[in-house]
C-alpha cells in the first residue's frame, strides 16, 4: 500500500515538475527568438572589418545617450532640447555603423554601400546635420545659451558640454579613420 501510495504521489511530482519546466521554458523561449537576431547581428559586426568602426561608434555614442536621458524630464530647457536632437543623432550614428557593418564583406561591396546606398545616403545628410548641430552647441554653450528656459537642471550646462566634446570627438575620429582607410584601399587597386 506505501508503495503504491508513494509511486502515485512520485508520479504528479513528476507531472507538476514536468508542467512548471514547460510554463518556465516559454519565457526563454520568447527571449531566444528576440535575442537570437539581435546576438547574431553584433556577431556579425564585430566580426566584420568594421567592428573597429563599430566599437568606435558605439563607445563615443552611449556616453551622450546616457547624459540626452539625463536630462529628459527637463522638456522646457534649451539645452535639454539640443540633448534630444544629440540622442537622435547618436542613436542614428549607432544603427549606422552596424548596418555599414552588415552590409559589408569586402572593400568593394564597402565602396558599392557607401556610394549607391539610399539609407547610406540619407545616413551621410544626417551626419551634415550632425556636424551643424554640434556647431550649433558650441555657439549656444559659449553663449550661456543652454541654459535658457524654465525648469533646467543644474548640470546641464556640464551635460550639453560633454556631450559636444564626444560628438566632435566622434566627428574627427570617423572622418580620419575612414579618409585613411580608402586612401589605402585606393592606394592598393592602384597598384593592381
Amino acid at each position: 500500500m506505501a508503495a503504491v501510495l508513494c509511486q502515485s504521489i512520485s508520479s504528479l511530482c513528476s507531472g507538476l515538475c514536468s508542467g512548471c519546466g514547460t510554463v518556465c521554458s516559454y519565457p526563454c523561449t520568447a527571449c531566444s527568438s528576440i535575442c537570437k537576431p539581435f546576438c547574431e547581428g553584433i556577431k556579425k559586426a564585430f566580426s566584420s572589418h568594421f567592428c573597429i568602426y563599430v566599437a568606435v561608434t558605439l563607445g563615443l555614442n552611449i556616453p551622450p545617450i546616457a547624459f540626452a536621458t539625463q536630462s529628459f524630464l527637463f522638456g522646457s530647457c534649451k539645452g535639454s532640447l539640443w540633448l534630444l536632437l544629440m540622442l537622435f543623432f547618436s542613436f542614428t550614428h549607432i544603427i549606422a555603423s552596424f548596418y555599414l557593418a552588415g552590409q559589408s564583406k569586402s572593400w568593394n561591396e564597402t565602396i558599392q554601400t557607401l556610394c549607391y546606398d539610399p539609407w547610406i545616403a540619407a545616413y551621410i545628410v544626417a551626419c551634415i546635420a550632425f556636424f551643424f548641430w554640434l556647431c550649433i552647441g558650441l555657439s549656444w554653450s559659449a553663449q550661456g545659451a543652454m541654459e535658457n528656459g524654465d525648469n533646467c537642471p543644474d548640470n546641464i550646462a556640464q551635460l550639453t558640454m560633454n556631450s559636444i566634446y564626444f560628438g566632435f570627438f566622434f566627428w574627427c575620429t570617423v572622418t580620419h579613420d575612414l579618409s585613411l582607410h580608402f586612401d589605402v584601399q585606393r592606394k592598393k587597386q592602384c597598384k593592381q
